[in-house]
């Protein structure tokens, strides 16, 4: 979809509209009036002008102010500036084909197109393979001013090799920023990335402003009559992923506990279908922003409130978190303590990884429920056997019973900066034993921040292949793998408390 100055929304993965959802990216200003249309055709063939679908429009503005409930004015909105989202509508072209590489444009009938854009279908389920595994690129808090994995990511992406991209909150540092203008200049930044295949987005703490009016408004992704954006899943080749909302716990004025309830209960269904499905999709991850675990909870930045924050995202606690100081986020008591045990849902249906931002560094965990590292074996191999990025040895937890947790937020948070020496890197706090390795936390004095993001291969039903690529370094810092043989509910002695 696309609207003046670059704001789009996105479909599926998987579905015949995604590739033409993703011709939102290109930057062609189409009047609101105009004639106008998608040319689609398969690589190498500029040619045939009929457009295959229309571009329809709605005017962004009235629809922010209708989500924030504010007027215009309150709502941070220039009032003299209209916009508008164009969203591209089709069917199956004829003669697309699975895994095919096609070339599109977007414009007015009067002339004025953009430049051709590449893209690739959907795969089928019979083009994945370990030579040809299924990829995901995962980021975390990006922003636009200190974006600085953006070139390395759009070098990854126009490498032709991942399925999706999918970025775990905090998009914009802020969507609404400039009056809304923050988000063009956004979507501008990643239009190289979202214009060649899915740009899946979730919801983070920035993204609260009036509502989370601009996050739920600028795109579309699976599931948006029930989840306005929030969450979602989606399948990619062995790999069923599942989006959700942390920020519903933290902010009563935006959700109440009747949305965490129906959050709650579609997570559930969803996870229970997916191990019906596990034949066809055996690995399971859950994405969202907030972290359950933190690479160290005494005498760090994660002390600071890390009781209320962390545990509150765990056990699905109401809370409350103040704007100015969004750490400190005391429960609420609503609904006589209500609570909903979000890890317990990954221990009983058996959740393979969930990956967070938030926190803006990349720590790996070893399997943990409830506070407790699981059982599991672990050994090394070389991370180029059986389809692996890097010739170095990589740590293998092997049929692990719990949740592996990945915090993936060093996109680029404005707080993070370039020092003269290395970011800190290695064994994490002595406080969090679940936690086994971290890149790039807390740094000290003239230590950098280490700016990265995750590569994500399932190779087959049993082997699921980990990398997180430093910018800061150029190189990869962090490589493994997860064996897992025994795919299901983790069933043992782990209980909640």
């Amino acid at each position: 979809m696309l609207g003046a100055g670059g704001q789009r929304k996105r479909q599926a993965p998987g579905r015949p509209a995604r590739a033409a959802a993703a011709a939102a990216a290109a930057a062609v200003g189409a009047a609101a009036a105009a004639v106008a249309g998608v040319v689609f055709v398969p690589d190498g063939q500029e040619s045939g002008l009929q457009p295959l679908g229309v571009i329809l429009f709605s005017k962004l503005q009235q629809a922010l102010v209708e989500r924030s409930g504010r007027s215009a004015a309150a709502a941070g909105l220039s009032l003299s500036l209209a916009r508008y989202l164009h969203q591209v509508v089709l069917g199956t072209p004829a003669g697309m084909q699975p895994g095919q590489r096609y070339m599109y444009r977007v414009g007015c009938l009067e002339g004025l197109w953009s430049a051709w854009t590449h893209l690739a279908a959907p795969r089928g389920p019979c083009q994945f393979s370990e030579q040809q595994p299924a990829s995901l690129l995962v980021v975390g808090d990006l922003g636009f001013y200190n974006s600085q994995t953006v070139p390395d990511l759009v070098r990854e992406v126009h490498g032709g090799q991942y399925d999706a991209l999918l970025h775990i909150g905090d998009l914009a540092y802020d969507l609404q920023g400039l009056q809304g203008r923050r988000a063009a200049q956004f979507l501008r930044r990643v239009e190289p990335l979202a214009s060649r295949l899915p740009y899946m987005v979730l919801p983070g703490n920035h993204e609260v402003h009036y509502n989370f009016s601009h996050y739920r408004e600028l795109f579309t992704m699976p599931n948006r009559p029930l989840g306005e954006n929030l969450f979602y899943s989606f399948d990619i080749g062995p790999m069923h992923v599942l989006v959700y909302n942390t920020e519903v716990l933290y902010w009563p004025d935006s959700f109440s506990v009747a949305s965490m309830r129906l959050m709650y209960d579609w997570m559930e269904h969803d996870l229970q279908a997916a191990n019906r499905n596990r034949e066809r999709t055996p690995w399971v991850m859950v994405a969202g922003h907030r972290p359950m675990y933190c690479a160290a909870i005494r005498g760090t930045s994660c002390d600071w409130g890390w009781v209320r924050e962390h545990e509150a995202s765990r056990l699905g606690i109401p809370s409350r978190c103040s704007p100015l100081h969004p750490l400190l986020c005391p429960p609420t008591h609503a609904d006589n303590n209500a609570s909903f045990p979000i890890e317990g849902l990954f221990y009983r249906y058996g959740v393979d990884i969930a990956v967070f931002g938030h926190q803006h560094d990349y720590e790996r965990d070893f399997p943990v429920y409830n506070l407790t590292v699981a059982p599991f074996a672990m050994g090394s191999i070389a991370g180029a056997a059986r389809g692996g990025g890097s010739g170095e040895e990589s740590a293998v937890y092997l049929n692990p019973r719990a949740t592996v947790h990945v915090v993936s937020g060093a996109g680029g948070n404005a707080e993070m900066h370039r020092g003269t020496e290395p970011p800190p890197s290695g064994p994490c706090n002595h406080t969090a034993p679940w936690c086994a390795f971290q890149s790039g936390y807390a740094p000290q004095g003239k230590q950098s921040s280490d700016y990265s993001y995750s590569r994500v291969k399932a190779l087959n039903a049993s082997h699921l292949y980990w990398e997180q690529y430093s910018t800061t370094l150029k190189r990869v810092v962090d490589s493994w793998w997860l064996v897992q043989e025994q795919h299901g509910p983790f069933n043992g002695s782990l209980a909640m408390e």
